[in-house]
């Protein structure tokens, strides 16, 4: 292979790696046990704060679907490995989740990095941590084979949060480094 090539090959791996996604664990918006019940998940690699505002990327993917997962041979090692590595999920120490849940979040959070698993919908979030507020820029939803229904990039109007919501749990995970002083 000439030296060019290999060069230009090598940036690429190391440029897509840089810009992976790192889906963690937000939130269980629907009833567990419902065929429709999701998951959501937020990327942490994709966070950009400045000024006590957050951006944040956040997708839902089927509850069914990380259930499937459980016969996959390799997943009780990877599991356990994560575990016994002293990894703490974000949602578990945003709200102080004991050791013995843990399993649980991890498991939705290979899930959600898991590109065979489709999303239902990706939403960009911004929020201000401060003056406890969001709104959206992008919208997009998919069907439950992972193709595009519709899409909104128009950002809406600025929103308070509501205590014990949704968007109050999003906030609390993407605001967690955010000074608000």
């Amino acid at each position: 292979m000439n030296k060019p090539l290999l060069f230009a090959t090598a940036f690429i791996l190391s440029a897509s790696t840089v810009f992976a996604a790192d889906w963690k664990f937000c939130l269980l918006p629907e009833p567990m046990g419902k065929d429709d019940s999701t998951v959501v998940l937020f990327d942490a690699q994709s966070i950009q704060t400045n000024k006590g505002m957050v951006k944040v990327w956040t997708k839902d993917i089927l509850e069914k679907d990380v259930y499937k997962m459980v016969d996959n041979p390799g997943l009780k090692q990877k599991v356990d490995k994560i575990v016994n590595s002293g990894y703490v999920p974000p949602y578990a120490e945003v709200y102080n989740i004991p050791k013995d849940q843990h399993v649980g979040y991890i498991l939705y959070e290979i899930a959600g990095n898991d590109s065979d698993i489709p999303y239902l919908s990706k939403i960009l979030w911004v929020f201000n941590c401060i003056d406890r507020q969001f709104r959206y820029l992008s919208v997009s939803e998919y069907d439950h084979n992972g193709t595009l229904k519709s899409t909104k990039s128009t950002p809406s109007e600025w929103r308070d949060i509501p205590p014990e919501t949704n968007a109050e749990t999003i906030m609390n995970l993407a605001c967690q480094k955010v000074s608000t002083k």
